[in-house]
Parts: structure tokens; C-alpha cells; sequence
């Protein structure tokens, strides 16, 4: 879990930079479109949770209890929900199952795995 907090979002940033140099490919069309979708597709998720964080604030459960928490990364004692981390994912994850299900289905998982 640790690692898996700690690397995936280089992980999902590599997977969209990689597939928009497989959309350079001729006939790749797909491919590039969605290596574009993606990024824009998390930009999207990530804005609609600033206009959620504002209208319903939940502290962090580390903070909410303190001492009851096994806190595993160091992290900042703010709004909890939505997770950021979780809706970039999740974007990304949708874009490339909508291109390419098994690979999608596989960054599906990891993303429900981050969350």
C-alpha cells in the first residue's frame, strides 16, 4: 500500500505520456485521442472536486482521530473528500478502457486499488 500510494500517480502520469507516443504511430488515431482525453478527462475530475471540497468539508481520518490512525505516508490535514488522487485515476482509468478494455480494465483496478 505503501508503494502503491507513493508511485501511482508517476505511474498514471507515465501511462498517459506513453500512450500519446503510441498515438504518434500512423493509424493511431485512437490512441492519441485518448492519450489527449485523459489528461483533460482528470483536469475535469480534479475541478469538480475543488467545487465538492468546498461545499463538504470531511477532515482527514488521521486527523478526525488522531492516535487511532496508522498514518502510512506523511500527508497534509486537509479536506479528505473527494480524493484527488482517486478522481484523476478513475479519469484516466475510463479513457483508456474506453480505447482498449483489457488494458483499461487493468488501470480500473489500480485505480479502485488507490482509492
Amino acid at each position: 500500500m505503501v508503494a502503491l500510494a507513493r508511485w501511482s500517480e508517476v505511474a498514471f502520469i507515465a501511462l498517459v505520456v506513453v500512450w500519446l507516443l503510441g498515438g504518434l504511430i500512423p493509424g493511431a488515431a485512437d490512441r492519441r485521442q485518448a492519450a489527449v482525453a485523459a489528461p483533460l478527462g482528470s483536469g475535469l475530475a480534479l475541478a469538480v472536486n475543488q467545487v465538492i471540497s468546498l461545499a463538504w468539508s470531511r477532515p482527514r481520518p488521521f486527523a478526525a482521530h488522531p492516535g487511532q490512525v496508522h498514518v502510512l505516508l506523511s500527508h497534509p490535514a486537509d479536506a479528505s473528500f473527494p480524493s484527488d488522487h482517486v478522481a484523476a485515476a478513475v479519469a484516466i482509468a475510463i479513457v483508456v478502457l474506453s480505447v482498449r478494455w483489457r488494458l483499461g480494465l487493468l488501470t480500473l483496478l489500480i485505480a479502485l486499488a488507490v482509492g
